[in-house]
């Protein structure tokens, strides 16, 4: 440390900062579960507590990363498409856009720096995706979960939530939850530790499809594959599990009925009517934006709304 930061009511008030910031971290994955504005909160507060730490010891070297020379091009670019637009939400969002980059930084130079410390919140996250995980299947087994809430009426199982989330959820958890712990058994030779890997995967990647949520899943596998790519080890059971996954889905008419029809026809259905679905709505305007403005993304849409509609929600795409 340098001799100018080395001050012991800097360092005192370091400490401070640092147990603060590892509370909010602690409780931040439970956030996830039943509020999202909240876990953003405190998402903001860990970055803000990041850079008063950095303020005190004039920690700065991080800023240096080439990751995040390119995150910080990318929000101004944000922020310049968004301010053409003339809308306030839209340029509003893109001047905090950068607080998610500062999170990530917070985690990777200060409060997940240490193997204990990042093994310490995978377990966090296991923890809550397993609890997750077994009130889906509390849902699926006995039609209601353990307050007592049913399927959602599309058929797809709720989890521990009284609305049709936990795919999304089960997603932000499984890969600093689930996936850590798989790899890591995969990475021993033993029969037993690669045989609970497999089964911990299958499990996760079962629940899943179970739940029904149709984006969700692609988003799962597109990870899974993205893994399979950088870790070798990794691709047999990849394999395997979409094998297995693959039976799972065709035997979905008669285990899950509701789930077939919302995770396979309805989404066949869509891919035949790709054109007049609200995915096909964004694939026409992301190409209008690239043909008529390649770097800023400004555009008009034909159907009169401009680009910035893609702020808004869009429930059928869920």
């Amino acid at each position: 440390m340098p001799p100018a930061v080395s001050s012991p009511l800097r360092v005192k008030l370091a400490g401070y900062l640092t147990a603060a910031g590892l509370v909010c971290l602690s409780i931040f994955p439970f956030f996830l579960f039943y509020s999202r504005a909240l876990s953003d909160t405190f998402a903001s507060v860990i970055g803000g507590l990041f850079l008063l730490r950095c303020c005190l010891l004039r920690h700065w070297q991080w800023v240096k990363q080439p990751w995040l020379k390119l995150a910080a091009l990318f929000c101004g670019l944000c922020l310049l498409s968004s301010v053409h637009v003339g809308i306030t939400g839209a340029w509003v969002q893109a001047l905090c856009l950068p607080r998610l980059f500062l999170f990530c930084a917070a985690l990777q130079c200060w409060l997940l720096a240490t193997e204990e410390r990042r093994l310490w919140l995978e377990r966090i996250c296991l923890l809550a995706a397993l609890w997750l995980i077994s009130q889906c299947w509390q849902q699926y087994l006995t039609g209601t979960n353990l307050m007592g809430m049913p399927r959602w009426g599309d058929g797809s199982l709720t989890g521990p939530f009284t609305k049709p989330r936990a795919g999304f959820t089960l997603l932000m958890l499984f890969f600093p939850g689930i996936m850590p712990s798989v790899l890591r058994l995969l990475r021993h030779n033993k029969l037993k530790s690669w045989g609970l890997g497999c089964a911990l995967l299958l499990l996760g990647v079962t629940t899943m499809v179970l739940i029904g949520q149709r984006m969700s899943c692609v988003l799962l596998f597109f990870g899974l594959s993205l893994t399979a790519f950088i870790f070798p080890r990794f691709r047999l059971p990849f394999g395997l599990i979409l094998a297995c996954a693959g039976g799972l889905i065709a035997s979905l008419p008669v285990i899950s009925p509701p789930v077939y029809a919302k995770l396979v026809l309805k989404f066949s259905d869509q891919l035949h009517h790709f054109a007049q679905s609200d995915y096909g709505k964004l694939f026409r305007s992301a190409i209008t934006m690239v043909a008529q403005h390649p770097w800023m993304g400004w555009a008009w849409m034909p159907l009169g709304i401009s680009a910035t509609f893609l702020f808004k929600p869009m429930p059928s795409l869920s």
